[in-house]
């Protein structure tokens, strides 16, 4: 399900560019007062993984998936 998240899903976006065996998951956290979700994201690439939370940054894949995506380029 990681992989159809990362190519076809929520997280294509923020996994857009990256080769290999890749998979991600999207999410958000409610957080009584806030009025903006927390923003969660982790995903894979080939043998490396990474996951992220920002605070108050809505879906997944917009703020929280851009951070992972780095870390996963990075880590070749």
């Amino acid at each position: 399900m990681m992989r159809l998240t990362a190519t076809q899903g929520t997280a294509r976006e923020a996994m857009a560019g990256l080769g290999g065996d890749i998979g991600a998951k999207t999410g958000s956290a409610e957080v009584d007062g806030n009025e903006t979700s927390d923003s969660w994201f982790t995903g894979f690439r080939n043998d490396i993984a990474a996951a992220a939370m920002a605070q108050q940054g809505g879906h997944g894949g917009d703020a929280a998936g851009p951070i992972v995506a780095a870390v996963l380029r990075a880590g070749g």
